[in-house]
C-alpha cells in the first residue's frame, strides 16, 4: 500500500534524523503510553549510521485488519525493510495502523486541475531494528550450522513424503478394477494440517485446521536474516488410499483374479 510505505520510510527518516517532533507525531497510541518508547527509539536510532542510506529495499508487506468500538475497519500492515549504508546493513521491521484520511485538493497546471486525491494516514504501533552481521547471515544458511538428527529427520520427511503421494497417486491410476480412480489419485495428493520447522535453530510447530496438496515445501523470506523454513503436511489422503488399494487387492485374490494394469 503506497501511503502505509510512504508513511514507514517518513518514520525511519526521521529515526535517523533524530527528529523528534515528526517521530512523536508518527508513533501511534500504544508506543506514547509506553514511558520508555523515547530511551528505546534512542537505543534502536544508535544503530545507524550519520549518512543517509545508499539503499532501501522494501522486503515485505503484510495486510491485517481489525475493528475498533465504533465498528470502523482499521487496516495493520506489518512492513518490512532492507536499508543499505556504508559497511552497514539494518532490517528494520516496522507496524503501522491506518488512523484516518486526508483529502489532497488537486493542482492547477496550465490551465488545468487534477483530481482531487484521498491519502490514508497511518500512526507507527510497532518498530525493531536488527543489524545484518556476517554471523547472522552465515547462521541462516542453509548448510550454515551443524544440524541434529531431528532437523535431519524433518528434512527427509519433507522430502519423502510428497514423493509418497506422487507414488500412491500413481497406484491409484493404474489399478484395475478400482472406480473413479481418477478421484483416489487426487485423494492420495491431500494432506492434512502442517508441520513446520526453523532449520537454523530446530524450532517446530504445527497448524492442524489446514488441508493441502503436496503439502511440503522449504522456502526462506527475502530478508538476509530470515531462516530456512521446512514444512509438510501429513499424508492423511495417501494413507486412505493405500489401505483402499489393499483391500481392492486382497478381494481380487480371494476371488481368484490378481489385479492387474489398466487396458
Amino acid at each position: 500500500e503506497p501511503d502505509a510505505d510512504r508513511a514507514g520510510r517518513t518514520f525511519i527518516d526521521a529515526v535517523q534524523r533524530a527528529d523528534w517532533p515528526a517521530i512523536d507525531q508518527a508513533l501511534g497510541p500504544e508506543v506514547m503510553g509506553d514511558p520508555d518508547h523515547a530511551a528505546k527509539i534512542e537505543r534502536m536510532r544508535g544503530q545507524f549510521p550519520a549518512d543517509p542510506p545508499w539503499s532501501i529495499k522494501l522486503l515485505k508487506s503484510d495486510r491485517s485488519s481489525s475493528w475498533s468500538r465504533r465498528r470502523d475497519q482499521a487496516d495493520h500492515y506489518a512492513l518490512e525493510y532492507l536499508y543499505g549504508f556504508a559497511g552497514r546493513r539494518l532490517v528494520i521491521d516496522l507496524t503501522v495502523q491506518q488512523t484516518g484520511e486526508k483529502r489532497l485538493a488537486g493542482r492547477s497546471i496550465a490551465g488545468t486541475r487534477s483530481p482531487d486525491r484521498v491519502v490514508k494516514l497511518y500512526a507507527v504501533s510497532d518498530l525493531q531494528v536488527r543489524t545484518v552481521s556476517a554471523e547472522g547471515e552465515r547462521q541462516n544458511r542453509f548448510w550454515g550450522l551443524a544440524k541434529g538428527l531431528a532437523q535431519w529427520g524433518f528434512l527427509a520427511a519433507t522430502l519423502t513424503i510428497p514423493l509418497v503421494m506422487l507414488g500412491t497417486a500413481a497406484a491409484a491410476l493404474g489399478a484395475r478394477g478400482l472406480a473413479y480412480r481418477g478421484a483416489w489419485a487426487l485423494l492420495a495428493l491431500v494432506g492434512v494440517g502442517s508441520v513446520w520447522m526453523n532449520w537454523a535453530t530446530g524450532l517446530t510447530g504445527q497448524v492442524w485446521g489446514a488441508l493441502s496438496v503436496l503439502g511440503s515445501g522449504i522456502a526462506r523470506g527475502a530478508s538476509p536474516l530470515d531462516p530456512w523454513m521446512l514444512k509438510f503436511a501429513s499424508p492423511v489422503g495417501a494413507l486412505v488410499v493405500l489401505v483402499r488399494l489393499m483391500v481392492l487387492r486382497g478381494s481380487s485374490r480371494r476371488t481368484g483374479a490378481e489385479p492387474g494394469p489398466p487396458p
